[in-house]
């Protein structure tokens, strides 16, 4: 009888130690894709942040420039542009009534 004790607590305690490896083994496996994730969202954070720094330069150097031209500009040249853009849209509405 006692024999028969000791191996039920002995198939026992195996029982809870292999439920607690697999445990143990699949919170590792979830812990190990969180940090995948984790390390994606980081690269992709720091991609768009080097992207959005770029764009900021951009938009500066094009402001800049649009001022200097602006600055540049006579109204000669304005009404000559004004007349250009005013015939590329006539030439474009006669073709699209053709």
């Amino acid at each position: 009888m006692i024999f028969n004790k000791r191996i039920c607590v002995i198939f026992l305690a195996c029982a809870v130690m292999i439920t607690g490896a697999i445990f143990t083994w699949r919170s590792h496996k979830r812990l190990q894709i969180i940090e995948e994730e984790h390390a994606r969202l980081v690269a992709q954070r720091t991609t768009l942040k080097a992207r959005i720094q770029t764009a900021e330069s951009d938009l500066g150097q094009a402001k800049a420039d649009l001022k200097d031209e602006n600055s540049a500009t006579t109204p000669e040249d304005l009404t000559a542009s004004e007349s250009r853009f005013l015939a590329m849209v006539n030439a474009d509405n006669e073709r699209m009534k053709s």
